[in-house]
């Protein structure tokens, strides 16, 4: 080996650690900035999940939706949604139509950033229905037909729309199990005379969402609700019929535990009012005597100086 190749061979050595260090600093940048990029990402879809519930809710049931908080852990596959309420369509008066506490969803949270969202549980507990009955119509039914006039018509005749929306970008959802237990139906009506009926709603569950026909997050939600609120119907029409037909005995159930309320109220206030009277007569008593005890001195102190007693007792 000459000269000349011995010190090219030697720079190369030289200049190889060098070239390394440069591409892992480079490479370490990458991962920094992607991971801070996942992480901005991450923090906001919450937010994201949140607006998008409220806006697309809003304009689905035609009636202000509002949700407290979204906490999605997509490690875990989780997303909670905390306090989502339904407000009631102009012309009513409770302060909602439904308000779900708590709702739990388990998906695979792959999918998230894929065309096709998968959720595998969608549970629902202990939601809080106020049915409110006007002249003619209900929340309830007003909001039903809302939902259902965004529901996409299903005659049959639109096989080749269907295919092509499979084509069509945008997100797609396939939800295998949805679940609302523990509900209850508050019936608000003129019927009832200012009372609130209870009414348990019974288990609503549905399968295989957006498996036999695509569908998108907004329109599974509203198959979802669209079921919902059918049941709450059918279960208000018929609490109502037995209001109609034996209203004293439901209206004596709904009213007793206010009665006992009432009463214990009553008792309370009556309990406070004999202390105060009891209190009062110890008091007229102490001013009693101190008044006798100011006219004796009195007594005594005209005497001394007059001889006479009878004026200062009278």
């Amino acid at each position: 080996m000459t000269t000349s190749e011995s010190k090219n061979s030697n720079s190369a050595k030289a200049a190889s650690p060098k070239k390394m260090k440069k591409i892992f600093t480079i490479l370490a940048i990458v991962i920094i900035v992607l991971v801070v990029a996942l992480a901005i990402v991450f923090s906001s879809l919450g937010r994201i999940i949140k607006t998008g519930v409220q806006t697309v809710g809003s304009q689905v049931t035609k009636s202000q939706i509002t949700v407290d908080d979204i906490d999605l852990s997509l490690l875990g596959g989780k997303l909670v949604i905390d306090n989502l309420v339904i407000g009631n369509p102009e012309g009513f008066k409770t302060d909602s139509a439904m308000r779900l506490g708590k709702v739990q969803v388990k998906l695979n949270p792959k999918s998230i950033f894929s065309d096709s969202i998968e959720i595998y549980e969608v549970l629902v507990d202990a939601p809080q229905i106020t049915y409110e009955r006007s002249l003619t119509s209900s929340n309830i039914s007003v909001i039903q037909k809302n939902v259902n006039a965004f529901l996409p018509k299903d005659d049959g005749k639109d096989k080749d729309k269907e295919e092509d929306k499979d084509k069509e970008p945008g997100k797609k959802v396939v939800i295998d199990q949805v679940t609302v237990s523990n509900g209850q139906i508050n019936l608000s009506a003129t019927l009832l005379q200012g009372a609130a009926l209870p009414v348990p709603l019974p288990t609503v569950s549905l399968v295989d969402i957006g498996k036999t026909r695509t569908v998108t997050p907004p329109e599974a939600a509203a198959q979802v609700l669209s079921k919902v609120l059918s049941s709450i119907l059918d279960v208000a029409t018929e609490a109502l019929k037995k209001v109609a037909s034996a209203p004293g005995e439901l209206l004596q159930s709904v009213t007793s535990e206010g009665t006992k309320k009432a009463e214990e109220a009553k008792k309370d206030i009556q309990d406070a009012a004999a202390k105060v009277e009891e209190k009062a007569a110890e008091v007229s008593k102490d001013v009693k005597e101190a008044a006798d005890s100011v006219k004796k001195a009195a007594g005594s102190i005209l005497k001394t100086f007059t001889g006479k007693e009878d004026d200062a007792k009278k």
